[in-house]
C-alpha cells in the first residue's frame, strides 16, 4: 500500500473516531466552567464538581431538589435528581470496603480515618441514559461530583471538604443523558469517515486486480 493510501485510511478512521466523540455531552456548572472550590482529582473519574454548593445546606446532607440546575449538559440544565444509595463512612481508622445501604456501591477507607481511599460500584451498573453525581460530606460541608459513567471505580480524598474527614457519600441519578447527546452533529463526520474507508477499500481491490 502506498503512503497516500495509508494517509487516506488514517484520515477516514480519524473521522469515524471524531464522530463518536461528537456524541459526548459537555458538562458544566450553572455559571460555566467545570470546578468551583473543588478539584476533580479529589474524586477520580469526575468531570465537574461544586464545592460551594454545600453552603446552601451548611452542615446538612444534600437534598435532591438542591441539585436541580446545578449542572448543565450542552447548555441544558439537568433536573429530576433522585437518591440512589448512601454509605456511612466508619472513621475509626480501619481499612476495608464499606458498602452502601442497598449494596449499590462501596467506599474503602485507606485506614487513616476517612481522609482518602477508593470507591467502586457493586450491584449497580451506571445506566448510559442517566446522569450520576456523588455527594461527599465532611462534618460541616459537602462537595458534589458529576461522574463519568464510563468508569465504575476510582479514588477519593477529603481535600475539598471543610471540617474534617469524609462522613458519608450519597449517589444521585437524573434521567435524560441521551437527550443531550448531539447525534445530528456526529452524522456528517460518521458518513464522511465511512465513505473514506469504502473509497480506500475500492482502490485496494482495483490495485489487486491490476
Amino acid at each position: 500500500m502506498t503512503i497516500k493510501k495509508y494517509g487516506a485510511l488514517t484520515l477516514a478512521a480519524a473521522l469515524v473516531a471524531l464522530a463518536g466523540q461528537a456524541g459526548a455531552a459537555t458538562i458544566t456548572l450553572a455559571g460555566g466552567g467545570t470546578t468551583d472550590d473543588c478539584a476533580l482529582s479529589n474524586m477520580t473519574t469526575s468531570v465537574a464538581c461544586d464545592g460551594n454548593f454545600s453552603i446552601k445546606n451548611r452542615g446538612g446532607n444534600v437534598a435532591v431538589g438542591e441539585l436541580d440546575g446545578l449542572f448543565f449538559a450542552d447548555g441544558v440544565a439537568i433536573n429530576g435528581w433522585t437518591k440512589v444509595d448512601k454509605v456511612e463512612i466508619n472513621q475509626n481508622g480501619s481499612a476495608g470496603d464499606q458498602a452502601s445501604g442497598n449494596d449499590q456501591f462501596s467506599f474503602a477507607d485507606a485506614g487513616i480515618g476517612g481522609l482518602t481511599g477508593t470507591w467502586k460500584l457493586e450491584e449497580l451498573s451506571f445506566d448510559p441514559t442517566k446522569w450520576y453525581v456523588f455527594s461527599l460530606k465532611g462534618s460541616t460541608t459537602s462537595t458534589v461530583y458529576f461522574m463519568n459513567t464510563a468508569s465504575d471505580s476510582g479514588t477519593w480524598t477529603d481535600d475539598d471538604l471543610e471540617g474534617g474527614a469524609l462522613s458519608n457519600a450519597v449517589l444521585f441519578s437524573a434521567p435524560g443523558a441521551t437527550a443531550a447527546v448531539p447525534v445530528p452533529a456526529a452524522l456528517p463526520l460518521l458518513a464522511l469517515g465511512l465513505g473514506g474507508l469504502g473509497f480506500v477499500g475500492r482502490k485496494r481491490r482495483r490495485a489487486n486486480r491490476a
